[in-house]
């Protein structure tokens, strides 16, 4: 998808969830990349995109 992969924007929403709502815990279980996956034969999905975003960090 042709979506904008900004990962310094889930760091300021935490930020400003601590600092406004004094939030002491908050569980990531997923970081909203949305790309399109294909599986694999052998069941494994090859992302390149959704890899290089978490290396860019």
């Amino acid at each position: 998808m042709p979506w904008e992969v900004h990962a310094p924007g889930l760091e300021e929403l935490l930020l400003r969830l601590t600092h406004e709502y004094g939030v002491r815990r908050i569980y990531v279980t997923e970081n909203g990349a949305a790309y399109h996956d294909t599986v694999a034969p052998d069941g494994t999905v090859h992302n390149p995109e959704r890899t290089a975003a978490h290396r860019r960090r």
